[in-house]
């Protein structure tokens, strides 16, 4: 064997071996760092790998045979006659060097790995439902009281997601005429969701105590996924037994933040059971909008439990629904103090409705509930009220971005699609309004929101007969929707010029308003009447109905139409009363009406520049499509055709935002109306005759039951049409 060993070490067979391998690792070193700056896929370093172990015994049959030198190849046979042995320099060198370079090359390749930022790996959202508690104690304070419990304490992973249970209580009664969810109830509802995991928990006596029991169950396949169990020596230790098992649930579904955060823990917030039960119940009528139930039952949660912040909030939420607003404030104050009892989750989701709901900072609301949905990816209520907050803070497109993404993980979900049809209405995707609320219809008519988004679909489209279809088919969906129904087709009345026609349908809808104690309706349509009875030459019928809508009231959504009316009717001191109404007020939205007032209260006077300067001023404030347009109407009145287009084009391109100008589902699509006529004006006095003649065509297609207007009368001579 040594003999073996000395002869292989003699003909170099030992450092060619190694000049091979130092040659084989770096060639693979440099690969690694070259392929992929080249595409080259990762199977040829297999390929190199596979090439080199088949040549390795090649390369050391050759060594055995053959000398390499400076000299050359020599055979062994060469050597022996020249009298020279096997040369080692050639071999030495060229090993350590090849060796100091593929070290080299290595130690780079993995600095620069260890540099970059490793992406962190996102887990898969998994949604939850919470099914009821069997409770064998036979004691009913553990009804609806452990269930939001363990919902809370589960949702402290930001991979999960806890399904609102009053929805899918609802869903059940669709589709199992209960209104119990049980575990097989559950699983239903589940499967139609799309959610992945049941939780279907059982609390028993033990003597003083009790044991717990909780488990996830696949929906489809009834199989288990995780098991958890929990005990309690008495009432006291209830909730925080049920936080154990959420904790517990949470380590078997991977949840790892329970070892990098100390706080990731965090369970339900109340003191008591009663203080829980108290608060479900009143939860459940705030969802519901029995609203002096739910203040209530929140107060009876907050006598158990003084520092329950979360049911001061929603308390505050109910008394502001009532117009108790000086003591909502108080509640919400309260509230605020109290944030640090919350869970972090809770925390955001009480600052994120503060602001969405009675402060109105909406910048300050898309903060939080980003913020939100960055630390909590699952939480869905969260991922909502984001979109909702890029809607009122008219960031429309992102709006409709975050709905679509709530349609994509919940399809079935009739609320999702219907706000996701609303946002595209509103950002002017008119085809994916339709689609979507074309859907919605098929599945979920009872949510007639979406009658609305496809009645303006098809406006934009052209198809007035077909939006006043919608509108019927819509008002059979209740009373509520009925109204709003015979609002939308008054809308169209004005939107083609049919005054008349809007006459006869608002003083109806009026009555049917009064009928059913719809006052804030009603006021709604005595202001598009009094538009109609104007435009019909009944000035003093109008000023009434004005009286009667804005009477005792301080609701914008009446006072800008109103003010803007009276500039028209000459009443310029009343509307400048108005204006200075709601130039005192704080809010953006107020202070941006005051400057449209004054725009059109100096060009009334013939100021055009101050008319622009207030529109340009209102848009600073709020920029919405009503300022927009009427700028570029004044800038195309007084002849500055340039900036008109620009103005114009953009409102065009936002025509979507006249559907509902206070942005509440009321329809107002009649303040379009104009925007082709001015759009076809500009154009053709800018040398776009083609255009222009399209958008004057438009216009008197749209306007086809006005005869008597000045922009009719104007379109058909620009065109050469004459009068018909």
């Amino acid at each position: 064997m040594n003999r073996a060993i000395r002869e292989l070490r003699r003909r170099g067979v030992f450092r060619a071996a190694g000049l091979y391998i130092a040659l084989t690792w770096l060639l693979l070193q440099i690969a690694d760092v070259v392929f992929p700056a080249f595409d080259i896929p990762d199977s040829a370093l297999r390929y190199i790998l596979f090439g080199a172990v088949i040549g390795f015994p090649l390369a050391m049959v050759f060594s055995w045979f053959y000398d390499i030198s400076s000299e050359g190849i020599r055979t062994e046979e060469e050597l022996r006659e020249a009298g020279e042995t096997r040369s080692s320099g050639i071999f030495s060198g060229a090993t350590i060097v090849l060796l100091v370079v593929a070290l080299g090359i290595s130690l780079y390749a993995n600095y620069e790995q260890a540099s970059e930022p490793v992406a962190p790996t996102e887990q898969e959202i998994i949604s939850i439902l919470v099914s009821d508690f069997v409770n064998e104690t036979g004691d009913p304070i553990f009804n609806g009281s452990l269930e939001p419990a363990l919902a809370i304490g589960i949702e402290g992973a930001p991979f999960i997601n806890s399904y609102a249970r009053h929805q899918a209580v609802a869903i059940a009664g669709q589709i199992a005429g209960s209104e119990q969810l049980d575990e097989e109830t559950a699983r239903l509802v589940s499967v139609r969701e799309g959610i992945r995991l049941v939780l279907s928990g059982a609390i028993q006596p033990d003597g003083t105590g009790y044991n717990f029991s909780l488990r996830a169950v696949d929906p489809r396949e009834g199989e288990i996924v995780a098991n958890a169990a929990a005990s309690a020596d008495s009432k006291v230790d209830v909730l925080p037994a049920v936080g154990a098992l959420a904790i517990q649930i949470r380590e078997e579904l991977g949840d790892a933040t329970l070892e990098e955060d100390p706080d990731a823990n965090e369970t339900f917030t109340a003191a008591s059971l009663e203080a829980a039960q108290y608060y479900t119940i009143a939860q459940t009528y705030n969802r519901t909008e029995q609203n002096e139930l739910a203040a209530e039952y929140y107060q009876k949660a907050i006598a158990e439990d003084p520092n329950f912040g979360r049911a001061y909030s929603g308390w505050a939420l109910s008394e502001r629904r009532l117009g108790r607003f000086e003591f909502a404030e108080e509640l919400w104050e309260k509230a605020l103090t109290l944030l640090d009892t919350m869970t972090e989750r809770e925390r955001y989701r009480t600052l994120g409705a503060y602001y969405l709901a009675v402060s109105g900072n909406f910048r300050k609301a898309v903060e939080a509930y980003e913020e939100l949905i960055t630390r909590y990816p699952a939480d869905n209520a969260g991922r909502n009220n984001l979109a909702l907050a890029y809607f009122w803070n008219r960031q429309f497109d992102q709006a409709l971005t975050i709905g679509g993404e709530l349609v994509d993980l919940y399809p079935s979900t009739p609320v999702y699609r219907s706000n996701y049809s609303l946002y595209a209405m509103y950002a002017s995707d008119f085809d994916l309004a339709h689609e979507q609320a074309t859907a919605l219809i098929e599945t979920a008519p009872e949510f007639f929101l979406g009658y609305i988004s496809l009645a303006i679909a098809e406006l934009a489209r052209g198809n007035h007969e077909v939006a006043e279809d919608v509108y019927r088919r819509m008002a059979e969906q209740g009373t509520e929707a009925e109204s709003a129904a015979r609002t939308g087709l008054a809308d169209i009345a004005l939107y083609t010029g049919d005054w008349q026609q809007a006459q006869a349908l608002l003083e109806d809808g009026i009555r049917y308003d009064q009928g059913i104690d719809n006052d804030a309706a009603a006021r709604r349509k005595q202001v598009d009447l009094a538009l109609a009875l104007f435009e019909q030459g009944q000035s003093s019928e109008a000023n009434q109905q004005l009286d009667a809508a804005i009477a005792d009231s301080d609701d914008l959504r009446l006072l800008l139409p109103a003010a803007r009316l009276l500039v028209r009717m000459g009443e310029r001191e009343r509307a400048d009363g108005i204006r200075a109404r709601l130039d005192s007020e704080l809010q953006a939205e107020s202070r941006a009406a005051a400057d449209i007032i004054a725009a059109e209260l100096a060009e009334a006077a013939g100021d055009t520049a101050t008319a622009a300067d207030h529109f340009n001023a209102s848009l600073e404030h709020v920029d919405t499509w009503l300022a927009r347009f009427e700028l570029g109407r004044v800038y195309a009145a007084a002849g500055y055709y340039a900036d008109a287009l620009s103005e114009l084009e953009r409102a065009e391109r936002r025509t979507g935002e006249a559907a509902a100008l206070f942005l509440d589902e009321v329809p107002t699509f009649h303040y379009s109306a104009g925007l082709y006529y001015w759009l076809g004006l500009t154009r053709t006095e800018l040398g776009l005759v083609e255009a222009g003649n399209r958008d004057l065509e438009r216009f008197l297609a749209l306007r086809s039951a006005d005869s008597g207007s000045d922009a009719v009368k104007d379109a058909r001579a620009r065109l050469g049409v004459g009068d018909t």
